[in-house]
Order: C-alpha cells, then sequence, then structure tokens
C-alpha cells in the first residue's frame, strides 16, 4: 500500500473508530466541514493554474509537481469526506440505540 495522508487518515480512523465516544464521532464528522474549505483551495489553486500565461516561464517539471500537489491534496479531501460520513452515522446510530 503506497502511503499517502488519505490512505493514513483512513487507515487510522479505521482502526481507531469503534472505541471513539459520541463527542469524538461528531468531531471527525465536523471533517466534512474542513473537506469544502480544502476543496475551494484545491479549486482556486486550478484555475490559477488555468489561467497561467502559456508564455511563463514555468517549466513542465514544475507543472508535474504542481499537479501531483493537487492530486493528495485531492485525495485528502476525499478522506475527510469519507471520514467524516462515516462518524456522522455511527454517531447518529449511537443516538438511536436504546440505553
Amino acid at each position: 500500500m503506497i502511503c499517502s495522508t488519505q490512505t493514513a487518515l483512513i487507515e487510522l480512523f479505521n482502526t481507531a473508530k469503534h472505541n471513539l465516544t459520541s463527542k469524538q464521532l461528531n468531531f471527525f464528522g465536523n471533517l466534512l466541514l474542513h473537506a469544502d474549505e480544502e476543496a475551494q483551495s484545491l479549486a482556486d489553486t486550478l484555475l490559477v493554474l488555468a489561467r497561467a500565461d502559456a508564455h511563463n516561464s514555468t517549466t513542465s517539471d514544475e507543472i508535474r509537481g504542481i499537479l501531483n500537489g493537487m492530486a493528495y491534496k485531492a485525495g485528502t479531501i476525499a478522506s475527510l469526506v469519507q471520514i467524516g460520513i462515516e462518524a456522522k452515522e455511527m454517531a447518529e446510530e449511537r443516538k438511536e440505540e436504546p440505553k
């Protein structure tokens, strides 16, 4: 397995999720809000890149580096959404369980 922020976050959450309190699950559920901010940041970066002057001195290696960084950022956003959704669902299920 290739280690990235995305795989690390998901692996950590999957390992700990059954031992988290409801308060902690709600905390992780709020990652959905952070994912929205990260997605907007990624969109802004893409827009700047798309508007870059074609005669700019940016090399293909620099562009490749930027695109790799954006791909990792997109993966991180995906993991924030996955964790946030699962944490919210788990917190809701706990609310519905009889005490």
